[in-house]
């Protein structure tokens, strides 16, 4: 998994959880840098151990956000 694929499954992820805000991902406050390491998190789901997969889960905006190696595993609404 190239650096471009592994950004956009970070941000797509906050992307989705800004349309269900019905907000731009731009306003959302705090912004993802602040709550998780974006570097580490692509570091780790570009770097897999071969035949191993990837599951990281982070809450953000009141949303547990899953993703693996694989992109979106799920966005859920802790409410």
């Amino acid at each position: 998994m190239d650096s471009a694929s592994t950004d956009s499954i970070i941000y797509e992820a906050i992307e989705e959880v800004s349309e269900r805000e019905d907000t731009d991902p731009t306003e959302l406050n705090p912004p993802i840098q602040e709550v998780i390491d974006v570097d580490a998190l692509e570091n780790l789901l570009q770097n897999p151990k071969p035949g191993s997969s990837i599951r990281v889960s982070f809450v953000y905006q009141g949303y547990e956000v899953t993703l693996t190696t694989h992109g979106i595993s799920e966005i859920v609404a802790l409410d």
